[in-house]
């Protein structure tokens, strides 16, 4: 991995994981929900099926859906507050196996001295 990947690298954490993650960077993957009527915030179904508000710092009125991949720090055990986000073409989402993603990730927090993150 280079070096400026590295630097940028976010431990990726699912719902369950929130907790332990509070004030740190981080990537979280999931399904997203509506949007609210502010455009401020929007509720993600992490890969292990946990309910989380991912706060937004600037409103977005656009239609999100499918799967999102939010970069943010973890304001507490059900919020974050995002910093940038990835939305998923529909084609992609078809196929992918959440359930797979989401054991990979808590293999990942269970050995973390084996993959290069910031924190």
């Amino acid at each position: 991995m280079s070096s400026s990947a590295t630097e940028s690298a976010k431990r990726r954490i699912n719902g369950s994981l929130m907790g332990n993650f509070v004030g740190k960077a981080v990537c979280l993957l999931g399904k997203a929900g509506m949007i609210d009527s502010s455009g401020r915030s929007f509720q993600l179904t992490t890969s292990d099926d946990q309910k989380v508000t991912v706060r937004l710092q600037e409103p977005f009125q656009d239609l999100i859906h499918d799967l999102i991949e939010v970069h943010g720090s973890v304001i507490n055990r059900t919020e974050i507050l995002c910093s940038s986000f990835v939305l998923f073409p529909e084609s992609a989402c078809k196929d992918f196996d959440l359930e797979s993603y989401d054991k990979a990730v808590r293999m990942m927090n269970s050995f973390p001295e084996h993959y290069a993150t910031t924190q």
